[in-house]
């Protein structure tokens, strides 16, 4: 019987108080998925980044998207002047109202939205002598 005192004590102790569990009020998280339904040029999204407006960038092998929460709008490379040159983002870099962007054949452009014009910088750089220029992978600020 002497045995049993603990044990009984301990059940007694458990069965009074409430699981606490139940009574913690929780967040609910929803989780939304975008794709090329919802206005996403390519599903391989290389690189991400936010705007001083909350924009997101989405820099895909097939175009450059912004979304606001809402609706994507996607820029795609064209020939006119002021026009995105090659559509595969590879990293891009927000900074000072430019949003940069190193692309896969045409080394770096930049976007100023304020104007909705991209510029780039083909006819300054010299790919003969610096190769690897042609072929931005990454920005980050220095």
């Amino acid at each position: 019987m002497r045995n049993f005192v603990p044990l009984i004590l301990l059940l007694l102790i458990f069965h009074s108080s409430k699981p606490n569990a139940q009574l913690i009020k929780t967040d609910t998280l929803t989780v939304f998925t975008y794709g090329q339904e919802q206005g996403l040029s390519q599903l391989n999204a290389l690189s991400l980044g936010f705007d001083d407006l909350g924009y997101l960038w989405i820099g895909t092998e097939n175009g450059l998207n912004r979304f606001n929460a809402y609706t994507m709008k996607t820029y795609m490379a064209a020939e006119n002047p002021g026009a995105l040159i090659d559509d595969h983002i590879r990293g891009l870099y927000f900074a000072h109202d430019t949003l940069w962007l190193a692309t896969d054949s045409h080394s770096l452009v930049a976007y100023l939205p304020k104007e909705n014009k991209f510029i780039n910088f083909l006819d300054q750089l010299d790919f003969s002598l610096h190769p690897y220029t042609r072929y931005t992978n990454l920005l980050c600020p220095v």
